[in-house]
This record gives structure tokens, C-alpha cells and sequence, in this order.
């Protein structure tokens, strides 16, 4: 979390602003920072309950659709 606020900042970003991906209970210092927590299909519960949204798991392009989702279209509608 700590490292990801770091970077966020050096590039310009608010922590509003950040959205992060995870699967266990390493990621949830980050999931408490960033402004977007999407946890993986494949995560562990207690992972999940902390996300702002699930998206289909590491094998079925979980990350690159939310992406896609969210950030590739926020270009013309905000995030919902």
C-alpha cells in the first residue's frame, strides 16, 4: 500500500484516482488505499469482500476486460 501511494504520487496521481487488482491477503493494504479495488475471480474471500468489484479470474482476462471497462471507456463516461 505504502510503496503504491509512493507511486501514485511521484506520477500525478491522487490515490482516488488508482485501481489496483488482487487475489490474496497481501493486496489488501493496497485495496484500502487505492480508489478502485477489483479483486480476481480467483481471490480469496476475504479479498472479495474488501473489493469494489470482482472481475472474471487470471484466466479469462479478468484484468484486461476491467480495464477495458472502466478505463478505456471512462475516457468518454465516468466510472460507475
Amino acid at each position: 500500500g505504502n510503496a503504491l501511494a509512493r507511486i501514485a504520487k511521484e506520477n500525478g496521481f491522487t490515490m482516488d484516482e488508482v485501481m489496483v487488482f488482487g487475489d490474496a491477503e497481501n493486496d489488501l493494504s493496497m485495496f484500502d488505499m487505492a480508489g478502485y479495488s477489483v479483486a480476481m475471480g480467483n481471490a480469496m474471500p476475504i479479498v472479495k469482500e474488501h473489493a469494489w468489484k470482482i472481475c472474471d479470474d487470471n484466466e479469462h482476462d479478468g484484468i484486461g476486460k476491467t480495464i477495458e471497462q472502466y478505463i478505456l471507456k471512462a475516457k468518454t463516461e465516468p466510472i460507475k
